[in-house]
Formats: structure tokens, C-alpha cells, sequence
């Protein structure tokens, strides 16, 4: 039986490896991305913006909920919706910042390439 190791890795660098399970999907990009400019979206308004199916994009919430990204909210008019948990959002956000700006750690691409070799 496979045992879990993830004790050996940062906090930081379990936190994008999770960012990027909960973005591995261009619609959930896309929801992520409307959320940012909207406060809050029916499901509706979600359906209009992503060319999939209602069950579909039922999974795709659900996903994102998962990965706490997603709240349940309520839209002026008093219908359900759903917003943006920023908190966790920023907490992602932050923790790809640390990861991938340590001194040392994230070379550029062209770093160690010889002229004309493509990385």
C-alpha cells in the first residue's frame, strides 16, 4: 500500500500543488476568473459563461468547492449564487508567490540553454 509523503514537502509547495488540482480544468479557470470581476454569479450566469453542461459544471463547483475556493452566496435579488472565497483564493495566490520566488529555486527559461537550444 502506497503511503502518503507529503510531510517531506513545504506548505507552501502543497498549497500550489493543490491550486493547480483545483484549476485543472479551463472551465474552472474561467468560473475563477468571472468570480474576480463579479462578487457574486447565479448558476445561470455561470451556465451562459462556460459552453458545458448543467451537470458538468455541477462537477466543476463542486471541485472548486473542494479546494474551499467557492462559497455559497446570494445575489441581490435575493436568489442563490456563488462567490469567490477570497481568503483561500489570496492564501493560494500568496503561497504560488513564495514558492516560485525563492532565491534560487526558479531559474528562467533560457538560464542554462546554449544559443539556439530550445528548453
Amino acid at each position: 500500500m502506497a503511503v502518503a509523503k507529503e510531510y517531506l514537502f513545504t506548505s507552501d509547495s502543497r498549497l500550489t500543488a493543490d491550486f493547480g488540482k483545483a484549476i485543472g480544468h479551463a472551465a474552472r479557470v474561467e468560473i475563477i476568473s468571472a468570480l474576480l470581476e463579479n462578487p457574486v454569479l447565479s448558476f445561470e450566469e455561470i451556465l451562459l459563461l462556460i459552453p458545458l453542461g448543467r451537470s458538468t459544471i455541477n462537477d466543476h463547483l463542486r471541485s472548486l468547492r473542494q479546494y474551499r475556493l467557492l462559497d455559497n452566496d446570494t445575489l441581490p435579488s435575493g436568489n442563490a449564487g456563488y462567490s469567490l472565497n477570497k481568503a483561500e483564493y489570496n492564501k493560494y495566490r500568496h503561497a504560488i508567490k513564495r514558492c516560485f520566488s525563492v532565491e534560487g529555486k526558479l531559474r528562467k527559461l533560457s538560464d542554462g540553454l546554449e544559443e539556439g537550444e530550445v528548453g
